[in-house]
């Protein structure tokens, strides 16, 4: 018979599988250009214009003719763009 504690930490071990498995599903999604720029904030002129200027992944075109980003690459941006930005500054 499992203590309070063990039967705690077991339900625990179970839900992080459980969100270690809803990430990886997450980053394999494949995203439009809509949702990118959902994702992101900007335009898609903005994302176009950055992509060619090489500082946004450019996707990748799909047999049907469509363009795709990995939500993978798209997080990992976001993730490096948050963290060379600089804190606002606060209002007085």
């Amino acid at each position: 018979m499992q203590t309070q504690n063990e039967e705690r930490l077991a339900s625990l071990v179970e839900r992080m599988e459980a969100v270690l498995v809803h990430q990886a599903q997450q980053e394999e999604v494949l995203l439009s250009m809509s949702e990118v720029c959902e994702r992101t904030g900007y335009s898609s002129t903005k994302m176009y214009k950055m992509i060619q200027d090489g500082q946004f992944p450019a996707g990748r075109r799909m047999f049907n003719g469509g363009v795709r980003w990995r939500a993978a690459d798209v997080n990992e941006w976001i993730r490096q763009e948050w963290a060379r930005s600089a804190p606002a500054p606060r209002r007085a």
